[in-house]
């Protein structure tokens, strides 16, 4: 059985951009644009642990006719794939994660907010190891933002997007000891 290698990522970034509508205190539409920089923040691989991916996003955000700046810091957990791991590494899968978060609009707005998200993905094997030509894979993110203020207030949005993403087995990690496992020599694993 081959091993899941979108549980979390060693390195990602994408570019994306999105619409949404504000609930309160009326109907509005919104706007953004921006990057997503992400990475590992644990590199302990199962059984011995779970590694988890943060992100950062930075962008351009029009809240209820006003512009502004948007930084979020999430957590990126894995909810599930479909299907599950093959042994052909071109084949695409549908990978879901949630992203609570944390993050502050500057500018008339939101201000500091809370944040949830899920993303779905479509990932390959092949595209985590960044081989071939094509290492970009698409997805899409549903977001509510709660402000800290009012409750009530707050956007929804659809943000798509494109990311060059590396799974966290595939070479970049902090933990280098990992390829030095005895347990490694002579196995051939994406683990090792």
């Amino acid at each position: 059985m081959q091993d899941d290698l979108s549980n979390f990522l060693a390195l990602l970034l994408a570019v994306q951009a999105g619409v949404g509508v504000v609930s309160s205190p009326q109907m509005a539409a919104t706007a953004f644009a921006g990057i997503k920089i992400g990475g590992a923040v644990s590199s302990h691989y199962p059984p011995h642990g779970n590694g988890r991916t943060a992100t950062l996003d930075l962008g351009y955000d029009r809240v209820a006719s006003h512009n502004g700046l948007a930084m979020e810091l999430s957590a990126m957990l894995p909810v599930f794939r479909v299907p599950g791991p093959q042994t052909d590494p071109t084949k695409n899968f549908l990978r879901v994660y949630f992203e609570p978060g944390v993050g502050y609009h500057a500018g008339a707005g939101l201000g500091g907010y809370a944040s949830a998200k899920m993303m779905f993905v479509l990932f390959s094997d092949r595209r985590l190891k960044t081989q071939g030509d094509n290492v970009m894979s698409p997805y899409v993110e549903l977001q509510r933002r709660l402000p800290f203020g009012d409750w009530r207030d707050g956007d929804t949005r659809v943000t798509f997007g494109v990311m060059l993403a590396v799974c966290n087995h595939c070479g970049l990690t902090s933990d280098l000891s990992v390829r030095a496992r005895p347990s490694c020599t002579g196995r051939a694993s994406t683990m090792c």
